[in-house]
């Protein structure tokens, strides 16, 4: 027989509410694993392409990253447009998406190490949990 596994959540009271919390700690066992399954990858292998026009991982890393800060910025904040420069260090077009058909992927996402999309999506979680937290 298996064993049953029981996780307690336990919910800050520093959100807006317990369900942003709930949210909060699901986007975080997600970017655990994420990071996790990504965290020994080597820049060559972030930038591997399986066919021109193709995402890379390095790619979709950064672009988890530019769309957690955008959406903390515009839905959260009610900002008018986001500031994923300033908080990301790179821009919201720099994750290459879309790839036109055909293409490779832009020099930025070749350069990006496992370090350097570790820190990227842990920049956008802090904004995240900024954003997030009760007035």
């Amino acid at each position: 027989m298996s064993a049953t596994l029981q996780r307690v959540l336990e919910l800050s009271l520093e959100y807006r509410s317990p369900t942003v919390a709930r949210y909060l700690w699901q986007l975080d066992d997600q970017t655990r694993r994420l990071i996790e399954a990504t965290s020994d990858a080597t820049p060559e292998a972030l930038a591997w392409q399986p066919a021109a026009g193709a995402n890379t991982m390095g790619m979709l890393l950064a672009h988890v990253a530019v769309a957690e800060t955008h959406i903390a910025s515009v839905l959260i904040e009610g900002r008018p447009e986001s500031d994923v420069l300033h908080v990301l260090g790179i821009g919201p077009d720099d994750d290459g998406l879309p790839l036109p058909s055909g293409a490779r992927p832009p020099g930025s996402s070749r350069a990006r190490t496992s370090p350097s999309s570790t820190s990227c999506c842990a920049r956008a979680r802090a904004s995240t949990r900024g954003a997030s937290r009760a007035p």
